[in-house]
Parts: C-alpha cells; sequence; structure tokens
C-alpha cells in the first residue's frame, strides 16, 4: 500500500513541476541574410515560421545609423542560420538591428511565463565595442542589458495582450561591434495541468490504496 500511495505522490508532483521552456526563435528555420550599405535607409525581411506548433512571423530590420569609412560597400549584416542569429558591422560602420515577432500563437502557452531569454554565445570585447540588448512587449520596454562577453540575457515577460503581440529586441552599440547570440527562448514557471493518462494513473493508485485499506478493515 505504501509503494501504490508513494507511486501516485510522485506521479502528481512530476506532472505539476514539469515546464519546459517554449521556444520562440531556433534561429535555423527560414535561414536568411539581410545586408545594408546604406545609412539612415532601413532594411527588413519578414517571414512566418512554426516552432513546436506554434506560428511565428519575424521581421529582421538593419538599420545602418553611421558609416566612415571611404569605402562605401562597408555593410552592416544580420545573418540567421544553423542556430545562431550573427551581427556584424564592418569597421568604421554602426548599425541597429531589429528583431519583431508577431507571437499571438503563445496566449494560450505563457499564462505562467516567468521570463525571457537569450544567449549571448560571443562578442567583440577584446576590441572594445561592446553592445547592448533592449526588449520592448507591445512597446512596453521590459528592460536593457549590455554585454562586454558571452553571457546569458534574461527579461520578466508581463501578460500578453488579447491580440496583436509584438515582441521586440533591439540590439545596439560602438562602431564595429559584432556578435553572435544563440536561440531564443520563453521560461515557463506555471504548474503544468497533469495530462489524462497521468490524472487516471494516479486516480487507479488512489483507488487501489482505498481498497487496501478497506480490505484491512474487513480482516480486522
Amino acid at each position: 500500500m505504501k509503494i501504490l500511495l508513494a507511486t501516485a505522490t510522485a506521479l502528481l508532483m512530476s506532472s505539476a513541476a514539469y515546464a519546459a521552456p517554449i521556444t520562440v526563435d531556433d534561429f535555423n528555420t527560414i535561414q536568411l541574410t539581410t545586408d545594408n550599405m546604406a545609412d539612415g535607409v532601413a532594411v527588413s525581411t519578414t517571414g512566418t515560421y512554426t516552432v513546436d506548433g506554434n506560428l511565428f512571423t519575424r521581421t529582421l530590420t538593419v538599420d545602418q545609423t553611421q558609416h566612415t569609412g571611404a569605402d562605401p560597400r562597408l555593410a552592416s549584416t544580420a545573418n540567421i542560420g544553423f542556430g545562431t542569429l550573427k551581427l556584424s558591422n564592418a569597421s568604421q560602420t554602426n548599425s541597429i538591428f531589429d528583431v519583431n515577432y508577431g507571437i499571438d500563437s503563445l496566449i494560450d502557452d505563457v499564462a505562467g511565463a516567468s521570463g525571457l531569454t537569450l544567449d549571448v554565445l560571443f562578442t567583440d570585447a577584446a576590441a572594445g565595442t561592446p553592445f547592448t540588448i533592449a526588449g520592448y512587449l507591445n512597446d512596453v520596454m521590459l528592460g536593457s542589458q549590455t554585454f562586454t562577453g558571452p553571457g546569458m540575457l534574461s527579461f520578466s515577460l508581463p501578460a500578453l495582450a488579447a491580440s496583436g503581440n509584438d515582441l521586440r529586441l533591439m540590439f545596439s552599440g560602438g562602431t564595429a561591434y559584432d556578435a553572435e547570440l544563440g536561440p531564443i527562448s520563453l521560461q515557463v514557471s506555471a504548474t503544468e495541468v497533469p495530462e489524462p493518462a497521468t490524472l487516471g494513473l494516479l486516480g487507479l493508485g488512489l483507488f487501489a490504496v482505498g481498497a487496501a485499506r478497506r480490505r484491512r478493515k474487513t480482516v480486522a
């Protein structure tokens, strides 16, 4: 009986504590490269993709804000593919990179989301060119974080609106800053509702415990 009770308890605890992160962008779907060689002109690319059954719209914008080099071909470049987002400014160039996501598909999934995370894999810290990531949800700033080397970005995430949810990450820095970033995900802290199969096993275990107790009373 003790074994059955322990099993039922373990099933309940494991189902309640389980909370897997939700991937927003694995940087592997819709691989693309966006270049910009013109100051004051923003170049954008928009596409839709699906990750783990969730549909997202991604808009990548490269806005080259400064070009002081003699070579007009010097560019600011954003590259998405093979699991990373690579941002690169040629020497004597500077830019603002924007990545916007339409995330309405997550309204039902992230009621208990505690935050957004992004893995910074590489920066040009040795060259003295740190960069900053600012996060926005529906035009409300979530916060900003400056990197001089690898690290993890983390922003608290408030509740989503009924529709029109827009998640924006804005990258900016000094002249010639480069960066390489890993996938974006949402950390979910809400207690998950046990699946029907788990509930069935739990109910069976509790029924067996009750039956064992009744049998003991009858024998006594």
